[in-house]
């Protein structure tokens, strides 16, 4: 290697340090089942665990829907059992939030595409939270407001958003190539559901912390913050972050931080849909908050993990889940 060489390397090594590029030399994978696309960390019932929400996304892939949970510091994670649900119910897993609600209850909210192989409708399912199993106590479907939701976010007094992205199939790919404004954010309150944001495109990952509201879309590249007004009404939406097409689920490192993973080859992630063996790349940023401003801390080339579509940082490891093989990454990580 010549001296010019050698410059060239070592200037695109301090490159991708300055990119905040974590390298994934110590991480390791966790299995667990078929397309675990969204996972929360529950702090609330005892040891800290992920759980993780898993179904099949993939044609021609046998049903499975699991929810799974990984105490931290383990690298096996179990089933977590399931009570309440009606006989014959077929869930579709996909957005997650945990929240304690105001009378002490941990509960999670998960979206779940149709309750049976034929079932158009879209759901929004509530289970009480326990060391050893979830208990389903409530489940809302509305088909004039729960259009195609992806994401799920919840407050301690009971209210719940979610964001309807762009659908499936031809259509959602013509709203992609156009640049269709047409998703949307919906809250229910009071057993009504209405609509509190619009003109999105692709609405994706949603968080509510406080009187504040996130949301990161997909096909825009963007991420958003709107005020909640005492009504639960969305309002002074403003831009925190552009420029980063193909995000995916939001979550919190700390009240000013947001983190959350993106998909930057469209092509490859198609594909990938496809064939499992086929790498797509997975970069992971972090997003200040106050100064509108993002940070990657995390690129992968999809070797170490593909599709990544959440990302927690918790006590110095970053756990890192994806759209369709089933298995977690967890990596060594000095970002805070």
């Amino acid at each position: 290697m010549n001296i010019m060489q050698r410059t060239f390397s070592f200037l695109a090594l301090l490159f991708l340090l300055s990119c905040g590029q974590l390298l994934a030399q110590n991480g390791y994978a966790v299995p667990v089942g078929p397309g675990p696309e969204d996972m929360v960390l529950d702090t609330l019932t005892g040891a800290p665990r992920l759980i993780i929400a898993c179904t099949q996304r993939r044609k021609g892939e046998p049903y499975s829907a699991e929810f799974y949970a990984l105490n931290i510091g383990e690298k096996e994670a179990k089933i977590l059992p399931r009570t309440g649900e009606p006989e014959g119910w077929k869930i579709h897993l996909h957005g997650l939030d945990i929240v304690r609600n105001n009378e002490g209850k941990n509960l999670i909210y998960a979206i779940s595409h149709g309750l049976s192989e034929d079932d158009p409708t879209q759901y929004i399912l509530i289970y009480e939270v326990f060391a050893d199993h979830l208990e389903l106590i409530h489940f809302l479907g509305d088909p004039e407001h729960l259009l195609s939701p992806n994401d799920v976010t919840a407050t301690p007094d009971g209210r719940i958003y979610a964001g309807n992205d762009f659908g499936y199939g031809f259509g959602m790919i013509v709203k992609f190539l156009t640049g269709a404004k047409s998703s949307s954010i919906v809250m229910y309150k009071d057993g009504k559901w209405s609509f509190v944001a619009d003109k999105l495109r692709y609405a994706n990952g949603i968080r509510v912390q406080g009187d504040r509201l996130y949301c990161a879309t997909t096909a825009g590249g963007k991420v958003w913050k709107w005020n909640i007004d005492p009504n639960g009404n969305l309002v002074d939406r403003e831009l925190l972050v552009e420029g980063l097409q193909g995000l995916d689920n939001l979550d919190f490192v700390d009240e000013n931080t947001l983190i959350v993973p993106r998909h930057p080859e469209n092509g490859k992630f198609l594909k990938h849909r496809k064939e499992p063996e086929a790498l797509s790349p997975s970069w992971i940023y972090t997003v200040d908050i106050a100064n509108k401003d993002y940070k990657r801390i995390f690129m992968d080339d999809g070797n170490n993990i593909s599709a990544c579509s959440t990302a927690i940082l918790f006590e110095g490891k970053l756990y890192l889940c994806q759209v369709f093989n089933g298995f977690v990454y967890v990596a060594d990580t000095d970002v805070r």
